[in-house]
């Protein structure tokens, strides 16, 4: 066996790619061997005039609207910014002063709310059908029409922002430039190579880092024994399914020692639900509707999403272990405990 030093950020991070992106993780998002991408729509380079956007039918959707040099996500967001109103106050109060009362585009061309007086006001008095018709009604307050606003239409290119080993480090990483985000963007589980794996050097490279963060987990496993207290079978999941539909069920218990301590280091509990339906032809068949993990440790209590994708029944648990992995999967559960954020409990 060769060894290979690292520093103590390289193994943390190290050990938080193989208890996070394990084979079967939900955060490889159905890819083998995932690489975690931060892309975000590229600029645009095509602008109309709203009018001529609205005339010529385009589709706004992810669109931005410029009024003088300012940027907008939404014509509502222009509106009620040229209007003054920045609280809800201010909102109540200018539609009680005003006939045309202040309602989001959003909210007019949502679901119709036959009780909201202000909805009922506006279609009274004004025909609207697009964003453009939608600014006009306001010019009389706002001063501001549709021929004076802007479109950059959403572009359907988009670049790559930041790249990660693990879905949680692109979701910090998001989080830790988001006022460099100024368009649409999402985080992309992308394969390495989609044909001839075995002829490039992506997969075997992946493979040494979680095989190596995976053996640095396996020494910190060393110091705890994780012990199964109870566990459900497939059969008393599926029964509580159909007798209690999408109620939560407790379906593991375990516990993890701390070696050095002699005390308990956590417990684990897992939760799932569902409900039982029924096909055209009268068979009946169990839908997964859910499951989570609440954590006890140190006298705090935490939840997490459960680790192990398409498991319904939390089938991953009842499995007899591999010999072949390096890890069971009550390991894997606890060490997942220990690497996902945190989820607080209210």
């Amino acid at each position: 066996m060769n060894t290979i030093n690292v520093s103590s950020q390289s193994e943390s991070a190290l050990k938080a790619y193989a208890a996070l992106q394990f084979p079967g993780s939900i955060d490889n998002f159905g890819a083998k061997t995932p690489i975690h991408m931060l892309m975000q729509q590229a600029d645009s380079e095509h602008q109309l005039v709203l009018t001529d956007a609205c005339d010529s039918d385009c589709d706004l959707d992810g669109a931005q609207f410029d009024y003088l040099g300012t940027i907008y996500d939404t014509v509502s967001e222009l509106v009620k910014d040229r209007l003054g109103l920045k609280t809800d106050e201010d909102v109540a109060m200018f539609n009680k002063n005003n006939p045309t009362p202040f309602v989001s585009y959003e909210k007019l061309f949502g679901s119709y709310d036959v009780d909201d007086e202000d909805m009922q006001r506006i279609f009274d008095a004004h025909s609207l059908a697009n964003e453009a018709d939608y600014v006009d009604m306001y010019t009389p307050v706002s001063d501001v029409s549709s021929c004076e606003i802007l479109v950059h239409l959403p572009s359907s290119a988009y670049e790559t922002m930041g790249v990660s080993f693990t879905h949680q480090g692109i979701e910090q990483y998001r989080d830790s430039i988001d006022n460099h985000l100024f368009r649409k963007n999402y985080c992309y589980a992308m394969s390495g190579e989609g044909y001839g794996r075995d002829a490039g050097d992506f997969y075997p490279i992946m493979e040494f880092l979680r095989d190596a963060g995976e053996q640095l987990l396996v020494k910190d496993l060393e110091g705890f024994c994780v012990k199964r207290m109870s566990l459900a079978t497939d059969e008393e999941i599926a029964e509580h399914y159909r007798s209690h539909p999408d109620e939560s069920f407790q379906a593991a218990y375990i516990k993890v020692y701390d070696k050095h301590a002699c005390s308990v280091y956590s417990r684990i509990y897992v939760f799932c639900s569902g409900h039982e339906e029924f096909c055209a032809e009268g068979q009946p068949h169990l839908i997964y509707e859910n499951s989570y993990v609440i954590v006890n440790k140190a006298g705090d209590t935490y939840k997490v999403p459960y680790p192990f994708d398409g498991d319904r029944y939390i089938a991953s648990l009842n499995k007899d272990s591999d010999e072949t992995q390096q890890l069971n999967a009550m390991q894997r559960l606890f060490f997942w405990t220990e690497y996902k954020k945190h989820i607080e409990i209210e």
